[in-house]
C-alpha cells in the first residue's frame, strides 16, 4: 500500500510549471514568518498560566495546571488559544471533572482580569472557557487531559525532524482556518487532524520526508518526551528542582537519551530528501495527495482510497478499513467517511467528525488549492478568505 500510496504522490495533476517553486517556497517562509507571536508572548502565557493555576488551587488543592497544543511547542500564532490541562492528584470519573470544571468556572466569574468564563461541562472532555482581560488571549482548560500532553510532544518533535515541517504546519493550519474548515463543531477536521494529514504527507511522499517517529521509539510515545520548557518533564516534577542523583533524575536523562536518538534518525531521513524537495513542492504535492486520496485529484486511478485505507502515521502507512475495528460510536452514530487514526489513541478516528455534507466540502477545498497551484497561482489566492 505505501507503493500505491506513493503513485498518488508521484501524478495525477499538471506539474507546478507556470510559476517557480522558488518562489511559492518564499511566500510560505514569509507567510509562517509573518504569523510568529511577539517577543515576550511565550512569558505572557507563562504569567497566565500562573495566576490561572493560583485560582484551581481552592478548588482542586495539590493539582498542577498543564499546557498543550501550540502554545506549548511553539506552533503557535500570534493570539491562538492557550489550551491547558489541570492534572489532579487522583483519578477522577467523568462526573467529578464535570464538577470540578462547574467550581473552577464560578471562582474565575467571580475573579477580576477574567471575561466569558464560561463551564462546558456537558461536553465529551469537559472544559472550562475563558479570556484573559489584558493580552484578551483565549484559554481552554480541560481535566487530566494526559493523552494530549502526548499528542504535543509527538507534534513539535516532528517539527523540529526539519525546517520544512514547521513551515508547512504553520501554512496549512493557516489554510485551514482561512478556508474555514478547521472547527470540529461544523464538522470538519480540527488543527491538530490537518497536522497529522501533512505528516501523513511527508511520510509517504517520494522519497519521504519523514519516518514514524513512534515507531523508531518502539510502538508508543511518551508525554514526558517534551520539546519546550513549558512541557515539564514528569519525572522531574516528582523530584524537586532535578539536581540530586536520585531515580526519577535518571530516568529523566534516560528519556532525553533516547529522545535525541529517535530525532537523529528522523533528521538523517528529513536530509536526504532536502535537495530534491522544497517547501513549494511539498505544499503543492500534499493538496494534490489529499484530493487524489478523496477521489478529486483527476488522476484516473477510479475512486477514493479512503473508501479502502486508514490514514496512519502511527506506522507511517495506511492500513486497510477492513483490519480496523472502530469502537462504536453513541448510537452507531459516528462516520467514518476519511478515518484517520490518532497516533496516541489508536481507537480515535479523528475523522469521525466529518459528514457527507463537510467531506464534500473538504473536497473542493483541497481540489481548489491543487489547481489553484497547477495552475501557476499564488500562496496568497490559495490562502483567500472563505466568503
Amino acid at each position: 500500500m505505501v507503493r500505491r500510496a506513493r503513485a498518488v504522490c508521484d501524478g495525477g495533476w499538471a506539474p507546478l510549471v507556470l510559476r517557480p517553486l522558488a518562489a511559492l517556497t518564499a511566500e510560505c517562509e514569509a507567510e509562517a514568518a509573518s504569523l510568529q507571536p511577539p517577543e515576550g508572548d511565550a512569558a505572557l502565557r507563562r504569567a497566565i498560566v500562573e495566576r490561572l493555576e493560583a485560582h484551581a488551587q481552592t478548588v482542586a488543592p495539590g493539582s498542577r495546571l498543564r499546557v498543550f497544543g501550540s502554545s506549548s511547542c511553539g506552533l503557535n500564532a500570534a493570539g491562538a488559544d492557550l489550551d491547558l490541562t489541570l492534572e489532579t492528584p487522583r483519578a477522577m470519573g467523568h462526573t467529578d471533572k464535570v464538577q470540578l470544571v462547574d467550581g473552577l468556572a464560578m471562582i474565575l466569574g467571580s475573579r477580576s482580569g477574567w471575561e466569558g468564563v464560561e463551564g462546558v461541562a456537558r461536553a465529551r472532555v469537559p472544559i472550562v472557557k475563558c479570556v484573559d482581560s489584558d493580552s484578551r488571549i483565549p484559554a481552554d482548560i480541560s481535566i487530566d487531559n494526559r493523552r494530549a500532553r502526548a499528542k504535543t510532544a509527538l507534534l513539535a518533535s516532528y517539527a523540529r525532524c526539519d525546517p520544512r515541517v514547521r513551515t508547512l504546519l504553520f501554512v496549512v493550519k493557516r489554510w485551514a482556518a482561512r478556508r474555514a474548515i478547521n472547527d470540529p463543531r461544523a464538522s470538519f477536521p480540527n488543527s491538530y487532524t490537518w497536522c497529522q494529514l501533512l505528516i501523513a504527507y511527508l511520510q509517504l511522499c517520494s522519497p519521504p520526508v519523514l519516518p514514524s517517529l513512534t515507531s523508531l521509539a518502539g510502538g508508543e510515545w511518551s508525554d514526558a518526551w517534551s520539546a519546550d520548557p513549558l512541557l515539564v518533564l514528569p519525572a522531574l516534577d516528582e523530584g524537586g528542582d532535578g539536581g540530586g542523583e536520585g531515580e526519577p533524575e535518571r530516568a529523566a536523562h534516560e528519556l532525553r537519551r533516547d529522545h535525541a536518538a529517535v530525532l537523529e534518525a528522523a533528521a538523517a531521513v528529513a536530509a536526504a530528501s532536502r535537495t530534491s524537495q522544497d517547501v513549494g513542492s511539498l505544499l503543492s504535492g500534499f493538496f494534490h495527495f489529499w484530493a487524489d486520496w478523496l477521489g478529486e485529484g483527476g488522476s484516473g486511478r477510479g475512486g477514493a482510497l479512503a473508501q479502502w485505507w486508514v490514514v496512519c502515521t502511527r506506522i507511517g502507512a495506511p492500513l486497510q478499513q477492513a483490519d480496523k475495528a472502530w469502537p462504536e460510536g453513541a448510537a452507531g452514530r459516528e462516520w467514518h467517511l476519511f478515518p484517520i487514526e490518532d497516533p496516541v489513541d489508536e481507537d480515535h478516528d479523528l475523522g469521525r467528525v466529518l459528514t457527507p455534507r463537510s467531506l464534500a466540502v473538504l473536497k473542493q477545498e483541497l481540489s481548489r488549492a491543487a489547481q489553484t497551484l497547477a495552475e501557476g497561482g499564488t500562496l496568497e489566492q490559495v490562502l483567500r478568505e472563505h466568503q
